[in-house]
């Protein structure tokens, strides 16, 4: 008994501590149209490109921070093979245009040095299609101080 106490103890806690609050969630028309148009932009270039590499040239005008190497002149080297690669794969299974289910903006940064961008981030989930199981999947973009918009973490479709 007191094995499977602490089994549910356990569950319960980490489901507090890896859960997304909702805390800062905004509406979903309450998105820049600027933040949007990167957001589809990124899943047209998913479900456009006949390879992973021309993916990969497509999508590094749309990226920044962390997804760049540490001079900022290209994707990361692991990107394209992994989580690049993974949204390529699963794309297929999103509505395109994307069907947004919630949206988590706070203020942050992502990459170092170089690659060094800060500004609002928007957390959005973006809904599968409805024959397809699954939850929705995040992708993160950030709007900088100085305006520009790049997505800076991806991997989850």
């Amino acid at each position: 008994m007191n094995k499977l106490l602490c089994f549910v103890l356990m569950m319960l806690i980490n489901a507090a501590i890896f859960s997304q609050s909702k805390k800062n969630d905004i509406a979903i028309d309450a998105l820049p149209q600027d933040v949007r148009q990167v957001l589809d932009n990124y899943l047209e270039i998913l479900s456009d490109s006949k390879d992973i590499n021309v993916c990969g040239k497509s999508f590094f005008e749309i990226a920044g921070g962390n997804l760049l190497n540490p001079t900022g002149t290209g994707l990361r080297d692991d990107l394209k093979a992994y989580s690049l690669k993974r949204d390529f794969d699963d794309v297929k299974f999103y509505k395109i245009p994307a069907v947004i289910t919630r949206i988590n903006k706070t203020d942050g940064y992502s990459g170092y040095k170089e690659t060094f961008i800060e500004g609002d981030i928007y957390k959005i989930w973006i809904a599968k299609k409805s024959d397809t199981a699954g939850l929705p999947a995040p992708i993160s973009i950030i709007k900088t101080n100085e305006g520009q918009i790049k997505i800076i973490n991806i991997g989850s479709l």
